[in-house]
């Protein structure tokens, strides 16, 4: 036993070597384990450590860079998953070297702070912590594309840029499984790499002001392949010089403000439920499901410059209610599901130079033909809205016998190639054909207010069938056949055409019926030649007083001494067209009062300024119809 005297108090020190009794600790391990507590009890407050400030330039990873408090002594110890770190606050213009990696909760850089990188380092930020660089501050990543900023797992972190000048400038951006990343403010963000996905269910929502650039891609597919339940949301304005890489299941993309992609929109083989929501401003060159079920739904704009590639699963390409998607691609997999029947949704092809039309699922609503070059359908087009043909562009149904079936207005300011086709304007409300137009064959078969000859005349030169409603000419013409060796065949079983109908006319002992009247009443003339020299014959129906030049006239022994103010039926001949011989008969329907009788006579003049004639043969009115035969003028 040796005894020991200090400047405090005598202590033994027992030899280690004695054995304690039964059930006993040792004395001396007492001390031990209370040495052992005070050296773990301060390094336990160093770890839980809230703030940790920069005191001057230095590295990351040294003791000597940080205080606990600012402008104080050196803590001696780094910053850790739970330490909140300042860089420059107080306006100190302080650098921080980056040269391994390193963690913290929350990181704040001031106005004339610094981070840099000088390897491929990460920075991991853990407890749901936030990143900050307030105006002033920045981070640079040395143009190294692996220094990293990554958001640990399963919290929710905020990433938040303030400053306009440098901002943030790092490599890569990384989500661990589960960790959600808020990005926020208005200052500037440059990713040199991706911002990347490493896990299942993991969320970012950008809602930065400023200036956001990933030099690469939006990758959602991690290091190992497959993720599921990734989610990004973007509400204000970014731009990826590479594209949107998509791989694992139950993926989602809303975009409500504008993203650029340089390169594709690519899903990887064996993903599914995989879903691009845009209701904002997209643009991306192609699409590459790669033969996925890949969906995008739009109902905002997008801007698409490229092919539709590898279409051979269930992929989906939904242009919703006032989507808007602009095509200049001139490829696409004839397995594209394309649906397009959606309310006030539009369809552009804008390639300056040729395309073919792909054909929808359902129906396109607005079809818009732009750009320049041809059109071609590939079979036929039903178009629940409008159709443009812009100038410059030719829309060819010729080459695959492609009818169309449109509800909407007809818009050409370029080329119709109307080959043998046939046009069926099946509107439920007012229907527009704008600009001149020729069909081959033309139905009009609508069951609201009419279609309307908007700004220039229209030729069927084949067969005009009329169905349903009204065409309202204005002051344009509307003309079947195109000569007297191609009078054109008129079915009509419903409709009235309010205006100038011209009819080509080279046939003796036919009927040629001019469907003409108002927008209530449907008065329609037929003449019948009994002699001819072919040409063609404008009629129409003119509403208002006829006037009495001429009257009283005899009419083989019957006094006729007025007209019906309601109006009167006009007949031009052109091309040549003559004749010494015809039959006339009007059907005069709402003429009344009087009503209208077997005695009642069809009277002609040769024109508004001229006295009402009997000139031919009366017969007598039946049915509301009054006739003359063997008329010479």
């Amino acid at each position: 036993m040796v005894n020991t005297k200090t400047g405090i108090k005598n202590t033994k020190l027992i030899p280690l070597s004695v054995t304690p009794g039964p059930g006993k600790v040792h004395p001396g391990f007492k001390y031990i384990l209370l040495a052992f507590l005070l050296i773990f009890s301060s390094l336990s407050s160093q770890v839980n450590a809230q703030d940790l400030y920069a005191i001057g330039n230095g590295n990351w990873n040294s003791t000597t860079t940080w205080s606990e408090t600012p402008g104080g002594p050196v803590a001696g110890y780094l910053p850790g998953s739970t330490t909140d770190v300042h860089i420059s606050e107080g306006a100190i213009n302080y650098t921080i070297l980056m040269p391994s990696s390193g963690s913290a909760r929350n990181v704040t850089i001031y106005s004339g702070g610094r981070l840099r990188w000088t390897s491929n380092s990460t920075l991991s930020i853990y407890n749901g912590g936030t990143f900050s660089i307030n105006s002033g501050g920045s981070t640079d990543a040395s143009g190294l594309i692996e220094a990293r900023i990554e958001f640990m797992h399963n919290e929710s972190y905020t990433l938040i840029v303030n400053d306009v000048a440098n901002g943030l400038n790092i490599g890569e951006i990384w989500l661990r499984t589960g960790a959600s990343l808020n990005i926020l403010g208005s200052g500037n963000i440059d990713i040199l790499d991706d911002l990347e996905f490493r896990g299942d269910n993991t969320t970012v929502s950008n809602d930065l002001t400023g200036t956001f650039r990933v030099r690469d891609n939006l990758n959602l597919q991690g290091s190992s392949g497959d993720n599921d339940n990734i989610s990004f949301s973007n509400s204000q304005t970014i731009t990826f010089d590479d594209g949107f890489y998509i791989q694992g299941t139950s993926h989602m993309i809303n975009n409500t403000g504008t993203i650029y992609l340089g390169e594709d929109l690519h899903t990887y083989w064996g993903s599914s439920g995989n879903i691009v929501n845009n209701s904002g401003y997209l643009s991306f060159p192609d699409f590459d499901p790669f033969n996925t079920d890949q969906v995008i739904n739009n109902s905002g704009i997008i801007d698409m410059t490229d092919d539709f590639l590898r279409c051979g699963g269930d992929e989906a390409i939904n242009n919703l209610d006032g989507g808007i998607w602009n095509w200049s691609g001139t490829n696409y997999d004839s397995d594209l599901d394309l649906y397009c029947n959606h309310d006030a949704s539009t369809f552009n092809y804008t390639n300056p130079g040729n395309q073919d039309i792909i054909t929808p699922q359902d129906a396109y609503w607005h079809l818009g033909l732009l750009g320049s070059g041809t059109k071609e359908a590939q079979a036929d087009l039903d178009i629940n809205g409008n159709l443009s043909i812009g100038g410059g562009v030719t829309l060819d149904v010729a080459t695959n016998s492609s009818d169309i079936a449109i509800a909407g207005d007809w818009s050409n300011s370029g080329t119709f190639n109307e080959g043998i086709e046939l046009v069926v304007f099946d509107g439920s409300d007012a229907q527009e054909i704008s600009n001149s137009e020729t069909f081959f064959d033309l139905e009009t078969s609508n069951s609201g207010s009419g279609i309307t000859l908007a700004s220039g005349d229209v030729t069927v030169t084949d067969i005009l069938t009329m169905s349903d409603g009204n065409v309202l000419t204005g002051s344009n013409l509307l003309t079947l056949g195109t000569g007297t060796a191609n009078e054109g065949t008129l079915n009509h079983s419903s409709g009235t055409i309010i205006g100038d109908f011209q009819r080509w006319i080279n046939n003796m002992g036919s009927d040629y019926l001019f469907p003409v009247g108002t927008a209530g009443s449907y008065r329609p003339a037929t003449i019948h030649f009994n002699a001819l020299t072919g040409g063609s014959l404008i009629g129409s129906f003119i509403t208002g007083a006829t006037g009495e030049a001429g009257l009283p006239l005899d009419d083989d022994g019957t006094c006729v001494v007025t007209t019906y103010d309601i109006g009167y039926w006009s007949l031009t001949t052109a091309s040549g067209l003559s004749s010494l011989d015809f039959n006339l008969s009007l059907f005069g329907h709402g003429f009344a009062p009087p009503l209208i009788t077997s005695t009642f006579r069809l009277l002609t003049r040769a024109d508004g300024g001229s006295n009402w004639t009997a000139n031919g043969d009366h017969v007598p009115a039946a049915s509301g119809t009054v006739n003359r035969n063997n008329l010479t003028t």
